[in-house]
């Protein structure tokens, strides 16, 4: 996380994935508060890019609440009648969002 409360999530695509499935298949970065027992909330969807190994998304102040600590995770999908079927999610990271206090 920079001085602005930005953060940058950035992940390896799966390489499997050939341009002809590539509209199938996305990702979702979700997040909850640190301190919440309830769901995690999807904030944002990215679609897998054939032509980039690496994939990275800003999450910006007006994405999360100043001043809170959150768990962050990105989880693949892939749409299937018109519904998301996830797999795997990545580990999930821990965070204090804030433009005074920067941890990742």
């Amino acid at each position: 996380m920079n001085d602005d409360g930005v953060i940058e999530v950035t992940w390896t695509q799966d390489l499997n994935v050939r341009g002809s499935q590539a509209e199938y298949i996305g990702y979702t970065i979700d997040y909850k508060e640190f301190s919440s027992n309830g769901n995690f909330t999807e904030l944002r969807n990215i679609s897998h890019d054939v032509s980039k190994k690496v994939l990275s998304v800003l999450l910006m102040n007006g994405d999360l609440h100043d001043q809170s600590e959150y768990l962050l995770r990105v989880s693949p999908y892939r749409t299937w009648n018109d519904e998301k079927e996830y797999g795997v999610s990545s580990h999930i990271a821990q965070f204090i969002f804030s433009r005074k206090h920067n941890s990742i």
